[in-house]
């Protein structure tokens, strides 16, 4: 027998590479399909199962039902069986080398036709069903699919420029196609950029399906042309990536965690490994919906026309990138990561086909019952690159990804808990987009004192208790920056109402004190002192961390002996928290 392994690479850049909302729904569709449609179509026409359906839910029926999706050593006649088949990517068994030849020469050939730029690569491995155990061979055809992605040309190599020719006038890439654009004149479009638009309208119903549970009378607006105007209207964008924890130790060793040790116990693995897929699917889709619902719809002129200011470009596995209104991506994010922590350790997925897979996995892996998962967002001006957003998006995460080391457990610190958390920057001043560079403008005193306090975890406190890093946990409490969030937006006087719109912490001295944090702790704290006794009943004491009223300071020690504060993280998130309320 043959396992057979076809996977996209370099998605997020695929899709981010142009501002183009249409073309980076178009280009989240067409890896989608690569996946999925491509895949399964491929399958039938190599005589396999019809399992192909557009819509996400009955297509997880078919791969889970075993009269459709036969196992592959119960007889000869089948031909192919689909072990999971999701976004940008599938693993498929087949018979023979010619079928798992003829899969991958069809999926990647109507990639190079219908996705030109997408990059889709596929590896297939022999094994002996009867002697050999798959879950390791799994692992070496993930490797040799690795080993060979790194000398295989990548998809800028099909673009070269000799002779010279036209430049895409979204892209960058050698043009193909004039077509006309919005302002009624012809402008040179790459093939990749033409493919994209192009399916964009397949991604829109996609997502209109997914939407539908969405509140009440909330939707996408009729077309792209209108989503893209509505969009334009939006002061600050968000882009919002989350990535779950700890998956890669489970998908690792997953034959290990299901005790699936010897070669009688393969088609075991085949089915633990398609469920706990699908149900980790199903987990992130309804996360993202549960989020969804917090978001206060944008209104059209009208009054009439609920639009919800949310686009879903990666929805799979444990994987989310989403575009948003900037105001309200931190609330969507924490929303997302809490539900996404609920719906793995629960029976919430209503459905006994997953029978409870993904808390009984995660408890053997990972030692609790749940996932969890960390999310990096990135609050930017509506023109600014959604490639540098992105790319900021994803420095955040692995920054987010710290508490890992934060939180571990008893005495193994090599062993995380599961945590949930985020962190964000809002790009106020774009003269520096690398968050290396951003935060090293945030150390003062030769690094000895940092001026932010993130990432912050969003885990519920009973869930931690137990852990090894609960203490740091309790400092870094996202409840932390939303109290210090509505003690900075409280409005009022002292001692008084306020009837004029005036905040009770007064903006003129916490400018005093955010400019301040910049001249080095002792100065920052003198100047807090300073109005500490004056402003603490109005909210100031929120940001007393040396626990002292006679001493305040800004600033706490950390366990690595550097000093950090929470008054940045507050005043850069003041504007973008309770937005949907």
């Amino acid at each position: 027998m043959y396992l057979t392994l076809l996977e996209t690479s370099g998605n997020q850049n695929y899709i981010f590479s142009t501002n183009k909302l249409k073309e980076n729904f178009g280009a989240s569709e067409l890896t989608y399909l690569a996946g999925t449609r491509w895949v399964l179509e491929a399958v039938a026409e190599a005589g396999g199962p019809a399992l192909w359906s557009d819509d996400p839910a009955r297509l997880r029926r078919n791969l889970l039902d075993s009269s459709l999706n036969r196992a592959i050593e119960s007889s000869e006649s089948v031909a192919v069986e689909v072990i999971v088949a999701t976004s940008g990517k599938a693993l498929l068994l087949t018979q023979t080398p010619q079928t798992a030849k003829a899969l991958v020469r069809e999926t990647t050939a109507r990639a190079l036709r219908e996705a030109p730029g997408l990059d889709l690569f596929g590896v297939s491995r022999q094994f002996d069903w009867d002697r050999d155990l798959l879950g390791e061979v799994n692992r070496c055809v993930h490797r040799a699919f690795e080993a060979e992605r790194a000398s295989h040309p990548g998809p800028m190599l099909r673009s070269l420029r000799l002779p010279v020719i036209d430049e895409c006038a979204t892209s960058g890439l050698p043009a193909n196609i004039r077509v006309l654009n919005p302002q009624d004149r012809f402008e040179p479009i790459s093939r990749s950029s033409h493919a994209k638009a192009g399916a964009g309208p397949g991604a829109f119903k996609r997502i209109e399906r997914l939407l539908r549970n969405a509140p009440e009378g909330s939707r996408l607006p009729d077309n792209l042309r209108v989503l893209e105007d509505r969009f334009d209207r939006l002061e600050w964008l968000g882009v919002v990536h989350a990535d779950g924890n700890g998956l890669g130790e489970i998908f690792l060793r997953f034959h290990k965690h299901i005790e699936a040790c010897t070669a009688g116990d393969n088609r075991r693995y085949v089915e633990q490994l398609r469920r706990f897929s699908l149900a980790l699917d199903r987990c992130t889709e309804q996360a993202f919906l549960e989020a969804a619902s917090i978001l206060a719809p944008d209104l059209a002129p009208d009054r009439r026309d609920r639009f919800l200011p949310l686009v879903p470009l990666v929805l799979g596995g444990d994987d989310l990138t989403v575009i948003c209104d900037g105001r309200q991506a931190l609330e969507f994010t924490h929303k997302f990561l809490c539900a996404f922590e609920d719906y793995t350790a629960s029976e919430r997925l209503g459905d006994d086909l997953y029978r409870g897979i993904v808390p009984e996995l995660a408890k053997k892996a990972l030692g609790q019952p749940r996932l969890s998962a960390c999310a990096g967002v990135a609050i930017v001006k509506r023109h600014f690159p959604f490639s540098l957003a992105y790319d900021l998006a994803a420095d955040l995460i692995k920054e987010a990804k710290k508490v890992k080391s934060k939180i571990h457990q008893p005495g193994k610190p090599t062993e995380p808990w599961p945590s949930s958390a985020l962190d964000f920057h809002v790009l106020y001043d774009s003269s520096a987009v690398k968050l290396d560079d951003i935060r090293g403008r945030l150390a003062v005193d030769k690094g000895k004192t940092v001026l932010h306090s993130r990432p912050f975890v969003v885990t519920p406190r009973e869930l931690l208790e137990g852990a090894t890093g609960f203490d740091w946990a309790e400092q870094h409490r996202i409840e932390c920056l939303k109290d210090r969030i509505a003690a900075l937006n409280k409005p009022g006087a002292v001692n008084k109402p306020s009837e004029d719109g005036r905040r009770a912490l007064p903006n003129s001295q916490m400018h005093q004190l955010r400019s301040g944090l910049f001249l080095g702790y002792e100065q920052a704290d003198a100047r807090f002192r300073l109005i500490y006794h004056r402003y603490a009943k109005q909210g100031l004491s929120k940001f007393n961390q040396s626990g002292d009223e006679q001493v305040p300071s800004l600033f706490r020690v950390e366990s690595d002996g550097v000093r950090s504060t929470a008054l940045l993280d507050a005043l850069d998130a003041a504007a973008f928290y309770g937005a949907s309320s």
